[in-house]
């Protein structure tokens, strides 16, 4: 065979295997353009939901609160009551709502962060967790220590101290205290929440962090605990290079999220 034919039949194979590569590129692009496409849709499709959802659940709020103040006549304290407890319900509904949002943006929210400081935000959140404490009969404590700074959403920081703290004062006994920190530690900064109510295990919280069902269901707190957004406050830590942990003693329940400073 002479060597142009043999360069020929070389070239040719080589054309064939670069052919295959190429269908092979295309057809991994292909599917990684259909799965941002379906990821992208996932996230309108909740986020659509999440607008026809808050809207009534609003409104029905809204007149509930109305019904609270007296506007449509005098109500018994059962009637009061009840009506207190339709408005919580309600507004978890919205929380859930809110947390779903969260957790579908959490890849895009971390593309342009700013150096926050924790002691404000925090100090914030338990201003606005007041009036749910109040209606609760649970006192909120704070211990803001000075700590550093870190890189981070503080929108997004700032619900999952909202969820920490409704979690705590929802299971705290009347006249008792919620006390909210920040602290700190050896990596980094820490915000902490810990509550004197009903206690769980350590490990039974680590399964709520994780969103998993616990072993002991037969626990109020397991059952009633809010895991979306449990499983949301865990999600948010590790998105921003930290971590969420839990401890219970039998008598105190923490949950803390540790944040790494700012380099």
């Amino acid at each position: 065979m002479a060597p142009g034919a043999r360069a020929t039949r070389a070239d040719a194979d080589r054309i064939v295997r670069l052919e295959a590569e190429l269908a092979e590129a295309r057809a991994s692009l292909a599917h990684a353009i259909a799965t941002r496409q379906s990821a992208n849709l996932s996230a309108d499709l909740v986020r659509l939901a999440a607008e026809e959802l808050r809207a009534p659940a609003t409104a029905v709020s809204g007149y509930l609160e109305l019904l609270i103040d007296g506007d449509g006549g005098p109500l018994g304290s059962g009637q009061q009551h009840m009506l207190e407890c339709a408005v919580f319900h309600t507004r978890r509904l919205t929380d859930l709502v809110d947390d779903l949002v969260t957790i579908t943006q959490l890849p895009s929210s971390y593309r342009h962060l700013t150096v926050i400081e924790l002691p404000g935000i925090v100090k914030a959140r338990v201003e606005r967790a007041t009036r749910f404490a109040v209606s609760r009969r649970v006192r909120l404590e704070t211990a803001l220590a000075a700590c550093p700074e870190v890189n981070g959403d503080g929108a997004t920081i700032g619900r999952a101290v909202d969820c920490l703290l409704e979690h705590a004062i929802m299971f705290s006994p009347p006249q008792r205290a919620v006390s909210c920190a920040v602290r700190p530690v050896a990596d980094g900064a820490a915000i902490e929440v810990s509550d004197h109510g009903m206690s769980l295990d350590s490990s039974t919280l680590e399964a709520l962090l994780d969103g998993r069902a616990p072993a002991n269901i037969g626990d109020a707190r397991a059952l009633l605990a809010p895991r979306l957004g449990l499983l949301m406050v865990r999600m948010i830590a590790e998105a921003h290079g930290g971590r969420a942990e839990a401890h219970a003693d039998g008598r105190q329940t923490t949950l803390r999220i540790v944040l790494p400073p700012c380099t």
